[in-house]
């Protein structure tokens, strides 16, 4: 177990500042001075579909401690290893061990 807590932390990036410059977009910084923005093109349907609201979208806010983020009036959220892999593809693509 504890060889799987070293690699988890490896592999999630903390996020610390998150704003939204427009709908669907989000800038996010993470602890490790990366920083950029993500497009979400997803089709929000079922527990999602208030997102289609751009005013439920700007309640956009960092959760679990950093790990993720989700969306007021909603089920959605968003881990921050994929934030991460988006915001930095390059980067995610190095081997954690």
């Amino acid at each position: 177990m504890k060889h799987f807590f070293l690699i988890w932390s490896k592999l999630m990036k903390k996020i610390i500042k998150i704003s939204l410059p427009e709908y669907r977009k989000l800038h996010v910084e993470f602890e490790v001075g990366t920083a950029g923005d993500i497009q979400i093109n997803d089709t929000f349907i079922g527990v999602a579909q208030t997102l289609t609201d751009p005013r439920c979208f700007a309640k956009a806010k960092i959760i679990d401690d950093g790990y993720a983020i989700r969306f007021d009036d909603c089920e959605y959220s968003i881990c921050s290893c994929c934030i991460y892999d988006k915001v930095s593809p390059a980067l995610s693509n190095v081997s954690a061990m």
